[in-house]
């Protein structure tokens, strides 16, 4: 990498802890088993470490829940796996999601205070009680790089914390981008499972490309989804995971590079999540492309609505079929859980 290259390498969701369907068989199991080094033994040297490195840390790493019960396991990962990010390379994770507090505000302050302990930049929120305007700014190379990240309820998502309104969000990027060189935008936002983003993403996409940033990093829906050029700036959609251990498809995944001096190409590096939600790198398979605008427009589906319950069926089949293959690894805790749920005794 030239030395005075702004680059940005972003994975999608990256969870060290049980998806609920995957407990006792996911993530988690594979690190007792062998150890969590073996999670990233596969990612070696994928990130440059004089580069920002950034993922959507969608679990807690905590030695601390509010639960009692079996769900005091879901989403919920030793603290000391902090280690193991930034030793992969990561330096920048986002935390605004709809996990982050999962488990509590004592468990959130401790994930932030051992992420800051091993030195890893961390997207949060203010206080731990609201959605933040202010952007954190970034001097790289004699340029300031401000990031802003936001869990929005558009789509199928419900964040604990209000966000600020959408005229809010862009008056503020227009505001900021007179004294920021860039501006680069973290969205928790969309659709699980879906391909492809809502017309009201797309259109709120590109008011905040027109109000001055450069770059949206979406994630939520767990799959990849299109990047698109917008006025010369980038849109990703959804990065897709990176790890986790509930996948509803072929598991295919990407690394992306970005050089913010030059958006014109972009790169990235396929990989391939197993059975455990591990990703591993895959070389020879072109997986997505950079759509312009009105090409991207042509292929949304117009009944939006009947294209994300079809995707949700196939969702739910998938669920059903993982839940019926690990059922004897769940152990009564986890069945007590479960009815409970079904019955409405409890909504996680």
């Amino acid at each position: 990498m030239n030395e005075n290259e702004l680059i940005i390498n972003a994975v999608g969701d990256i969870s060290l802890a049980p998806h609920p369907l995957s407990y006792h068989s996911g993530v988690d199991y594979f690190i007792k088993k062998y150890n969590i080094e073996a999670v990233f033994r596969n990612i070696e040297n994928i990130f440059q470490r004089d580069s920002l490195n950034f993922g959507n840390l969608e679990c807690t790493l905590s030695s601390y829940s509010d639960f009692k019960d079996v769900r005091k396991y879901f989403l919920r990962g030793k603290p000391e796996y902090a280690k193991f990010l930034i030793d992969s390379g990561f330096n920048l994770l986002n935390i605004v999601n709809n996990h982050s507090l999962d488990h509590g505000k004592t468990a959130l302050k401790e994930m932030v205070s051992t992420l800051e302990k091993y030195g890893i930049t961390i997207l949060k929120y203010h206080d731990y009680q609201k959605q933040s305007l202010y952007p954190l700014i970034l001097e790289v190379n004699g340029y300031k790089i401000g990031f802003l990240s936001f869990c929005l309820n558009l789509g199928t998502l419900k964040c604990v914390i209000k966000p600020p309104s959408k005229i809010e969000i862009i008056n503020n990027i227009k505001k900021n981008k007179k004294i920021l060189d860039f501006i680069i935008v973290s969205l928790h936002w969309g659709y699980e499972y879906t391909y492809y983003p809502s017309l009201e993403q797309i259109g709120f996409a590109h008011d905040l490309i027109d109000a001055g940033v450069d770059v949206i990093l979406g994630h939520h829906p767990h799959v990849l989804q299109p990047i698109e050029r917008y006025n010369k700036k980038l849109i990703f959609y959804s990065l897709g995971n990176f790890i986790f251990d509930f996948n509803i498809d072929d598991g295919v995944s990407a690394v992306f590079h970005l050089n913010l001096q030059n958006l014109e190409k972009v790169y990235y590096t396929p990989i391939k999540i197993d059975k455990y939600g591990n990703p591993k790198k895959i070389s020879g398979k072109k997986i997505l492309r950079v759509y312009p605008s009105k090409k991207l427009l042509d292929e949304v589906p117009m009944e939006y609505e009947t294209y994300f319950q079809k995707r949700m069926k196939i969702a739910k089949k998938m669920m059903i079929r993982t839940a019926i293959k690990n059922s004897y690894k769940y152990g009564l805790s986890w069945y007590e859980w479960f009815i409970k749920k079904r019955i409405g005794g409890n909504k996680t």
